[in-house]
């Protein structure tokens, strides 16, 4: 399936950089005043998402944001670290992994 020639949504405009290099980055902001819902797809899968968006807005009256993900695994490496070093300094202020961070606001 990946070797199909998918056309990607363009890149918004301001690139977020940073979100790039840590593993994600919002690239649809839902609108409304509906329930929110945070949708993370990669590859061929934005474009579904894209999509879900779409139908979850026009038939639920949800707003949901589609994230990109650059890299699963660097998410999951920068939260295993904060849970570590969470664990091992009690004493310092929790660090907070990037994806908890961006899902937060």
């Amino acid at each position: 399936i990946y070797n199909e020639p998918y056309p990607q949504p363009a890149e918004p405009d301001p690139c977020d950089i940073k979100g790039i290099i840590k593993g994600m980055h919002l690239i649809s902001e839902g609108s409304g005043d509906g329930s929110p819902v945070q949708l993370l797809a990669s590859g061929v899968g934005v474009n579904w998402a894209l999509r879900a968006q779409e139908l979850l807005a026009q038939d639920w009256g949800v707003v949901a944001d589609v994230w990109s993900v650059t890299s699963w695994n660097q998410l999951r490496r920068d939260g295993l670290a904060a849970d570590r070093h969470n664990m091992l300094n009690p004493e310092d202020e929790p660090l907070v992994p990037f994806v908890t961070q961006r899902l937060e606001g």
